[in-house]
């Protein structure tokens, strides 16, 4: 939903398209969670998931550990795609801030070669990716 919010400057028409953007988004997000759930607690009642894992202890507890494994990887891809999809948006909003005067200045100049926000694109890459790392080496915790 925020990938739609913040590209909205290219939106022919954002005042309609926007809305629509977010609406369908929640409604598909809500269609998978739902789905995923139901089938999850009819294969096995709520009481007895993994509260850390559900489905892939769903699938080690009927014995398809290779499914477990393709669910585990699958994952580990939806992660690494949220994570991308979260830094889409990130230069825009670092230089509409500094736009604003909420950021230093320096974090909104426009590259005269690329004609994006470079240094502020630059400075958020590598602070998320140390977030990352340290979050990934911690656990989480």
């Amino acid at each position: 939903m925020l990938f739609a919010a913040t590209a909205g400057e290219e939106a022919k028409n954002p005042k309609k398209s926007i809305p629509i953007a977010v609406c369908v988004s929640l409604l598909l997000i809500f269609l998978a969670y739902f789905g995923i759930s139901t089938v999850l607690t009819m294969m096995l009642p709520y009481f007895e998931q993994d509260e850390t894992a559900p489905l892939p202890y769903v699938f080690e507890f009927y014995g398809m550990t290779v499914s477990k494994y393709i669910v585990s990887i699958g994952a580990l891809f939806g992660l690494c795609a949220s994570l991308m999809g979260s830094m889409f948006p990130l230069p825009r909003i670092v230089f509409a801030m500094a736009d604003d005067g909420l950021l230093f200045e320096f974090m909104g100049r426009i590259h005269p070669r690329f004609k994006t926000p470079f240094i502020g694109t630059l400075l958020t890459g590598l602070i998320t990716g140390n977030l990352e790392n340290v979050l990934a080496f911690d656990g989480g915790k």
